[in-house]
């Protein structure tokens, strides 16, 4: 995990059971399933047609949105390898985004100052 939060590990079998156990869970797993899909696919895509800054103010959006707070405790390196670009092009477009006054920079954190900025950069 890239920034503390709290995740929940559950065994297949455990899981199956419980599909068993309680019908009416089944949509919500579907539903779960979809979304994940549908992340990792955009994800991919945009590894191929996004530029490096679209792809660096999506990831912000993601992370802030996955862990629910607007201050979030990472790198420039952090990115550049969840992203696997390099470093300084990770840092020009974090510039360009506090230059927009998107973000705000410090020593190993990101504050999200505009969320609705960001997803237009997205």
């Amino acid at each position: 995990m890239l920034v503390a939060g709290e995740a929940l590990r559950v065994r297949f079998e455990d899981l199956a059971g419980l599909k068993h156990e309680a019908p009416s869970i089944e949509p919500l797993l579907v539903a779960f399933r979809d979304q994940f899909l549908i992340e990792a696919a955009a994800s991919l895509v945009g590894g191929v047609r996004k530029s490096v800054d679209e792809r660096v103010a999506n990831w912000l959006l993601l992370l802030a949105a996955k862990s629910e707070r607007d201050v979030l405790p990472i790198t420039h390196e952090d990115i550049s390898i969840a992203l696997g670009v390099r470093r300084a092009g990770v840092t020009g477009a974090l510039n360009g985004l506090q230059g927009l006054g998107y973000v705000e920079l410090n020593r190993a954190e990101i504050v999200i100052r505009d969320l609705q900025g960001l997803a237009k950069v997205g």
